[in-house]
């Protein structure tokens, strides 16, 4: 004896509504990526800012007060000297490093960084090393420039600094100036000559 059975049902989704699922799937997965770059790029950006704070702290204490190098002298920054030490070229920037000392050595220097090829496109830029268009700068740490403020000196006695601090890496594909996050600069004011004796 043979029941005969209805047949379940075979329907499925058309083609149009296919589409439409996978377009809506589509959004949302641009959405979510979007989303996913802009925390990504935030992140960097931070780790950026904290970096160059970090370094800008480094750099004020090797200007202002100097330490040993390894050899035991003692090489002391603003606030030990009877001179400025920029006028002496004693404090100077190479290679994107913090020197301090003369310039036989031995030096105090700054963070070093593995060295990155930085192509100038002008006097200036993208940092203040760069001689002109068509040369190459080799990076090796974040000073990008340092500068002293004279017209406003106490009595000869005190200095106003700028550092101009950049991220190596990032410097070559900043475009024609360096721009935040990846240029920081930071002023301080110093007094020298105060307790050196005539």
């Amino acid at each position: 004896m043979n029941l005969s059975q209805p047949a379940p049902s075979q329907r499925g989704f058309t083609l149009l509504e296919v589409m439409v699922a996978g377009t809506i799937a589509s959004m949302v997965g641009l959405a979510l990526l979007e989303t996913l770059l802009t925390v990504v790029e935030m992140a960097h950006h931070t780790t950026d800012l904290v970096l160059l704070n970090q370094e800008s702290r480094n750099v004020f204490d090797l200007a202002a007060e100097g330490g040993v190098v390894a050899e035991g002298t003692s090489i002391p920054g603003y606030w030990g000297r009877a001179t400025d030490p920029v006028s002496a070229n004693e404090l100077r920037v190479t290679n994107q490093q913090l020197l301090l000392g003369p310039a036989a050595g031995p030096n105090l220097i700054s963070t070093a960084w593995p060295t990155v090829n930085i192509p100038c496109t002008g006097q200036g830029k993208p940092i203040p090393a760069c001689l002109g268009p068509g040369l190459t700068l080799q990076a090796q740490g974040f000073v990008s420039g340092v500068t002293r403020e004279t017209s406003r000196s106490l009595d000869g006695a005190s200095a106003e600094i700028t550092f101009s601090l950049a991220i190596p890496y990032a410097i070559p594909n900043a475009g024609s100036a360096v721009r935040s996050p990846w240029s920081y600069q930071s002023s301080f004011w110093t007094l020298f000559a105060t307790l050196v004796e005539p």
